[in-house]
């Protein structure tokens, strides 16, 4: 009987070193990008047992172009950015946002001799948004700026995917091409207008809309979809994404000589193409 009893208690600590080894691993694996900017810090980021994500505190200031400084003689970490000063310290639960103490359920650590700090935590005390993709294990850090710019409403009036909500959200205006968007990342390569398509050359393709204004002001909207449209996109040999966006569409279509503009729609902003 002992030794069952022994040997089942060998067999769970097996597994649980086994699971918590997976754990560390997986953990290991996190992508963080700040206003649609990957980083890459000599220590990667990581999951830690409280699930929050802890990069190196120069990373994440360093991308979003703030001052930071480390004092060693109380160990913490203060970072001023757009009018926002935030002080973390080493081991302690408590940080101040303009100087008002508040409390995350974590701790900023020393690893591989690098302050790492709780991203959410001090990017959202910085005025930041931050998100987090389960599916792809990513942080979206999107700053303030990248929020702003002219509103879809006052430029997109009259078509049909501009609302109440997707009005508010900016317009990029880039001169040339590639262009990264600044809140999730999607860069757009290349373009090019076909008889019966536009197809377009992107970094991913999630379900993105083209949006045309013909030059009589009305809009013809592309949104192709791998259930609806068997030939939605092609995966080129370097990883990007051709989107074929139909000119056509049942009862309705867009003849090329008609365009006079096009943005894609991706979530959170609009590209005009140039």
């Amino acid at each position: 009987m002992k030794k069952k009893i022994v040997m089942l208690v060998v067999t769970i600590l097996a597994l649980a070193l086994a699971g918590a080894t997976a754990w560390a691993g997986s953990n290991s694996n996190v992508r963080v990008l700040v206003d649609g900017r990957e980083i890459h810090p000599d220590v990667p980021a990581y999951i830690n047992e409280n699930n929050r994500t802890m990069i190196p505190y120069r990373a994440v200031s360093e991308a979003l172009g703030a001052t930071v400084d480390w004092n060693e003689a109380d160990r913490s970490v203060t970072v001023w950015y757009e009018g926002r000063t935030v002080v973390v310290w080493i081991g302690k639960n408590t940080y101040t946002v303009n100087g008002q103490q508040k409390v995350m359920d974590t701790v900023p650590v020393i690893k591989n001799d690098r302050t790492m700090i709780p991203l959410r935590a001090v990017a959202e005390g910085l005025g930041c948004r931050v998100e987090w993709s389960q599916r792809d294990w990513t942080v979206y850090v999107i700053s303030s700026k990248a929020l702003t710019g002219t509103p879809a409403g006052e430029i997109l009036g009259g078509n049909t995917l501009v609302n109440s909500y997707t009005g508010t959200w900016p317009v990029r205006t880039p001169t040339s091409l590639p262009f990264t968007t600044l809140q999730y990342g999607l860069t757009i390569y290349d373009y090019q207008i076909k008889d019966r398509t536009v197809d377009v050359r992107m970094s991913t393709f999630n379900s993105e809309v083209l949006m045309i204004k013909k030059k009589d002001g009305t809009w013809y909207n592309s949104a192709p979809s791998k259930e609806a449209y068997a030939g939605a996109y092609t995966i080129n040999p370097d990883g990007t994404v051709t989107v074929h966006y139909p000119l056509y569409h049942l009862d309705l279509s867009c003849n090329p000589q008609d365009i006079a503009e096009m943005y894609i729609g991706t979530y959170g902003e609009f590209v005009k193409l140039p």
